[in-house]
C-alpha cells in the first residue's frame, strides 16, 4: 500500500487545498504553525471543513500536539463538533509511526 502526501505550511495553504481536493487521511498539527502553541483554531477550521467527510466514513483525522493544554482543547473540539471519538488527537511524543498504517485501516 502506498500513500502520497499533500503538504501545507500554513492555516491559508490548508483551507485552499480543502476547496480543491479530497483526502482519505488528515494529518494535521491542531495549531498548524499559529504563533500561540495552545491555539486549536485551525484545527476547528478544518474540522469544519471535513467533517461531512467524516461523518460520512470516507476519511479519518489524526491531530497532533506537543501542548498539553492544546491537547485537552482539540479533544474538547472534537465533542463540541459533534464528531466520532475514534478520531484523534496526540500528544506528539507518544504518536508511534508504526501505529499510523493500523490507525487508516480502522473501520
Amino acid at each position: 500500500m502506498g500513500y502520497e502526501v499533500t503538504r501545507a505550511k500554513n492555516l491559508p495553504e490548508m483551507l485552499n487545498l480543502l476547496e480543491n481536493n479530497v483526502y482519505d487521511a488528515y494529518l494535521m498539527y491542531v495549531n498548524l504553525h499559529s504563533i500561540d502553541p495552545k491555539d486549536v483554531s485551525p484545527a476547528s477550521e478544518v474540522l469544519d471543513k471535513i467533517k461531512p467527510r467524516l461523518n460520512e466514513g470516507k476519511s479519518v483525522y489524526l491531530g497532533f500536539t506537543s501542548n498539553l493544554i492544546a491537547l485537552a482543547r482539540a479533544e474538547r473540539l472534537l465533542e463540541e463538533k459533534g464528531l466520532n471519538p475514534d478520531y484523534a488527537i496526540v500528544e506528539e511524543t507518544a504518536f508511534i509511526h508504526e501505529n499510523l498504517e493500523a490507525y487508516l485501516k480502522k473501520p
